[in-house]
This record gives structure tokens, C-alpha cells and sequence, in this order.
């Protein structure tokens, strides 16, 4: 496998179209060329954003799920049993009334809520219209230690329903993925998604409240819109590097654990900007052959693609490399060895996109690492299985990436094959 993989099977054609493969027609014009008056008039009606070196634009948050009503795991902290009111119990109650309660909560896909009295559910129900145990143990008769473990609703979890306060309630009635802090607070991954880091330090979220869940994470990231899944999960994996220690009283498996979370950060901090198909710079659509690429106008900072930031090249590199956690020789390494590379000519920036897909790759891990004073090189193996793409046996390529702390943080200080690093896996995982 080198870097441009031939679409082979029809998964990986799926996957190109899912990532807004670049549809990009590569008309052949010189860099002297003059824009045309059409170009010029498009030019003027996309809205721009920022300063032309503005190295750090504030970008649009991609929504996660066209319905948040189909994604209760990812937007509300609450388990299946405190989400889903039965209807027995609302019909202990008003129905006008009932339905004003409804209506007063705000749409969970614009504020995700964290406490169970921000939104509507059995256990809020219970609160606001005082529900007395008779009542609630004639309306969930069928609930009450039913055989179905979907319905069940045991009685103590009745007891902490009727009588129990929020933060006792917030321990029981939590969904796997939400965390829950000691003031009742429950942080469910939809919260997490739209909030920063700094609030997440703000409400007391650790590192390790983040690793613990990140198998959980991944599997509700399924089906989320492309961006967004870089958006969050360059965000987790982020949170966790950014407090990662390695020094002289680290043992081997915490070194190669380190490496896994570094590993896992750049694919999806770096494969928006470094993979295939990657649409999130304005570009004209023209191809410049004395370039050898398309020239870059600017970072896109809306979702529907109406505003940009304009960047010159010292710009975008320095985005780039801020954003991504670069060193210098990191960058450069990553533009030779990804399937999109970036580069510069007379101060302008270009953009060379990659042929290509990422099918006959499966996924890559660390074998081993070596350290030469602070920086460590990890060795790793893109596996491509013949069982998954009909080769006649898996194939193995070794690649390797290098990690360097740098102003403080852990930074990548090279790669030799991106596309590797982009298909990074945990051993637990394999």
C-alpha cells in the first residue's frame, strides 16, 4: 500500500463520498491568469470572516445529527428508563398542562441539558406535579420489576424517582457515556460537543473521566455528520494529550499508550485537512500547472460554506500548525507524506489534493517506539485485512510518526505515511 490507494472495493468508495470527497474539475489555467468577471462576482458574494492573517478564525460548529430526537444517547445524560415517560404516567395529569411542561423545555439539539430537571423526563415529570408512590405505582404497574430489562424500573430506582434528590438521582438514572459530578451535574457527549474544553475543566471533567468513556464515544460517533466527527473527536482525544506526561519513571505501556492517544488525536485533528476529499478551504476551481496545485483563498468558518477567512500561506501554516499541534519539520513532513499537501509559491498558498481512497486499509497500531532524547519515534503497522478487502493474505506496511514536546504540550515532529496515522487504533481494539 503506498499513498495513493486505488478505490478497490465499493466500501471505499463510501467511505470517499461520505467525507465530501473534492468533486473539484481541474481546468488548466497559468498563475498569471486573470480572474473572470463570473469568479470575481463569486468572489464578492461569499461573506468573509476575519483579518487576511488572521490565524485563528472562529469556525462554525458542524451539527452533529439532522434529528436530535433519533440520537437520545448523544444529547441527553439521562438512561433509557428516565428518558422515556411512560404514557400512563402522563396521564396522571392535565393534558394542557401537561403538554405547557413539554413545550417550556428547549430544543435538546440548541441546549443540551446537564440535570435531569432540564429536561423532560419520569424523573422531572415526578417533581413538577408531585406524583404520590400510589399513584406512580398504579401508572407503572407493568414498569415495576417487568421481565423486560428495557422497561424495568427496579424499586429502589422507583424509591429514587419519588423520593430521592437530584444528585442521588443523577448517580442512578446516568446513561454509560454521561459523566456525573458530586453537585448533580451530568455531562452527556452532546454537552461535551458543544462546550470547550475550558468548561469542561470548569465543571471538573478529567482527562480521565474522557478516556474511561472514549469506547462508548466512538460508537455513538457513528452516523454523525463528517465534520463533526473531527470536530469531536479531535476535541477528546485532545483533552487527553494535552495533560499527557512522559518522563524517566514512565514504563514501556504507558509509552505506548501515550502514543496510541497522540496517534488517535491526528486522525482526527489532521485527516480534515491532510486526508482525502478535504473540502474545508475556499479554493478556485481551477488547476495551475506552473503551481502544481489550486490555489487557496481561505478557511471556510460556515457550514453552508457562505463565509471564509482569507489566508495568505504564513497564515495557513501558522493555523495549521497552531490548530494541529505542528512543529516546523512536522508540518513539512506531513504536506510530503499525506494524501492533501499544502505549499507555497510567491506567498501564495496552494493546495494539492491526493488520488486515491482510503480502501485496502483496515486499521494501523503501535509495535514499538525509541526515544532520542525528548522526542520519541513510533514505530506502527497500516494492516490492510485479506478478509475485509479480498486480498490473498493481510497485507502490512510499516510506517512511523514522531512526537517532540514543544512550548509546553506534545506536538507531531513528523510522519512518514499519514494515512496510516490516520487509521490508528488502540491494541485493546484490534
Amino acid at each position: 500500500m503506498n499513498k495513493k490507494i486505488p478505490a478497490l472495493a465499493i466500501a471505499g468508495a463510501l467511505l470517499l463520498s461520505g467525507c465530501g470527497a473534492d468533486t473539484t474539475t481541474e481546468t488548466e489555467v497559468t498563475a498569471a491568469d486573470t480572474k473572470t468577471e463570473t469568479e470575481a462576482a463569486t468572489e464578492t458574494e461569499v461573506t468573509t470572516a476575519g483579518a487576511e492573517t488572521a490565524a485563528l478564525p472562529e469556525i462554525e460548529l458542524p451539527v452533529p445529527f439532522e434529528s436530535a430526537d433519533l440520537h437520545d444517547d448523544f444529547y441527553l445524560p439521562g438512561n433509557s428508563i428516565v428518558n422515556n415517560i411512560p404514557a400512563e404516567l402522563l396521564g396522571l395529569r392535565d393534558e394542557n398542562e401537561v403538554n405547557a411542561w413539554l413545550e417550556a423545555f428547549p430544543d435538546i439539539s440548541g441546549t443540551v441539558p446537564d440535570s435531569l430537571s432540564g429536561y423532560a423526563n419520569t424523573f422531572s415529570f415526578i417533581k413538577e406535579f408531585d406524583v404520590t408512590r400510589s399513584e406512580a405505582e398504579t401508572a407503572l404497574e407493568y414498569y415495576i420489576n417487568s421481565e423486560d430489562e428495557q422497561l424495568r424500573i427496579t424499586d429502589e430506582q422507583l424509591d429514587d424517582l419519588l423520593y430521592g434528590d437530584e444528585e442521588v438521582a443523577a448517580v442512578m438514572f446516568a446513561s454509560p457515556s454521561t459523566i456525573v459530578k458530586n453537585d448533580g451535574k451530568m455531562y452527556c457527549p452532546g454537552w461535551l460537543y458543544y462546550h470547550s474544553t475550558e468548561d469542561w475543566q470548569a465543571a471538573g471533567i478529567t482527562a480521565g473521566d474522557i478516556e474511561d468513556r472514549l469506547p462508548l464515544y466512538k460508537e455513538l460517533m457513528i452516523g454523525i455528520d463528517w465534520d463533526a466527527y473531527f470536530e469531536f473527536g479531535a476535541k477528546l482525544y485532545g483533552y487527553i494529550t494535552d495533560v499527557t506526561e512522559i518522563n524517566e519513571h514512565s514504563t514501556d505501556e504507558d509509552i505506548i499508550r501515550a502514543g496510541e492517544m497522540f496517534g488517535q488525536y491526528y486522525e482526527y485533528a489532521a485527516r480534515k485537512h491532510f486526508g482525502f476529499g478535504v473540502t474545508c478551504w475556499k479554493t478556485w476551481d481551477a488547476y495551475v500547472p506552473d503551481a502544481g496545485g489550486f490555489e487557496c483563498l481561505g478557511l471556510y468558518t460556515r457550514n453552508d460554506k457562505s463565509e471564509f477567512a482569507p489566508m495568505d500561506y504564513a497564515a495557513a501554516r501558522e493555523y495549521l500548525q497552531t490548530t494541529l499541534r505542528l512543529t516546523d519539520r512536522g508540518f513539512e513532513e506531513l504536506c510530503e507524506n499525506s494524501p492533501t499537501s499544502y505549499f507555497e509559491k510567491d506567498g501564495t498558498f496552494y493546495k494539492n489534493p491526493g488520488d486515491g481512497g482510503d480502501a485496502g486499509c483496515s486499521y494501523s497500531v503501535i509495535t514499538g517506539y525509541e526515544r532520542d532524547g525528548d522526542t520519541i519515534t513510533y514505530n506502527c503497522d497500516l494492516v490492510g485485512l485479506a478478509e475485509e478487502w479480498g486480498f490473498d493474505e493481510d497485507r502490512h506496511d510499516p510506517f512511523t510518526f514522531r512526537m517532540k514536546p514543544e512550548d509546553g504540550i506534545w506536538k507531531l515532529d513528523g510522519c512518514s505515511d499519514a494515512l496510516g496515522m490516520f487509521h490508528m487504533i488502540s491494541a485493546d481494539e484490534v
